[in-house]
């Protein structure tokens, strides 16, 4: 089975306005009991019940984290998991440090630009600019030079970020 043309199939579920639904989640998890061991599709189930727009849902945002906890301890070194739970603890439940140790970790796992941007972000909101600004520059960060980077280091420069 290929498990991407497979994913690309569940969009064939997805509601008239382009987002997952209950039956969407259903075929994925469907998908999962065959394939317990694959973070990914952890991931990804728990990225499609964020986006679903199912108000009578059976699924909750506490079920997107729990299936990007799942994806941690399936596979351990999948750092999209960690990233994962970083932005939800930012997000949804604004628990900064939780966010940061998991941003943290996916980042000494496999640094992306989007997880620099996640840990900054939480820094910032706790009030630590200056080691966002820090984490952001060139010595510390292989994705100085983008541009969301660059707008998002600005932006805590300025003060934008941050509870004070």
């Amino acid at each position: 089975m290929n498990l991407d043309k497979e994913l690309t199939r569940l969009q064939s579920t997805y509601n008239e306005r382009g987002f997952p639904t209950d039956k969407t989640i259903e075929h994925l998890d469907e998908l999962i009991r065959n394939n317990q061991k694959n973070a990914k599709l952890w991931v990804v189930r728990g990225d499609l019940i964020q986006l679903s727009e199912d108000e009578d849902s059976k699924y909750s945002l506490k079920d997107s984290l729990s299936s990007y906890i799942k994806a941690s301890k399936v596979d351990p070194s999948y750092w999209e998991s960690y990233e994962s739970i970083g932005y939800y603890y930012d997000v949804i439940d604004s628990n900064y440090p939780l966010a940061e140790l998991n941003f943290r970790k996916s980042i000494s796992l496999h640094p992306t630009v989007e997880s620099y941007e996640g840990l900054a972000r939480v820094l910032a909101e706790q009030d630590k600019a200056i080691e966002a600004i820090e984490l952001l520059s060139p010595h510390n960060c292989e994705f100085h030079n983008h541009e969301e980077i660059n707008e998002l280091r600005r932006e805590i420069e300025s003060g934008q970020w941050g509870t004070k």
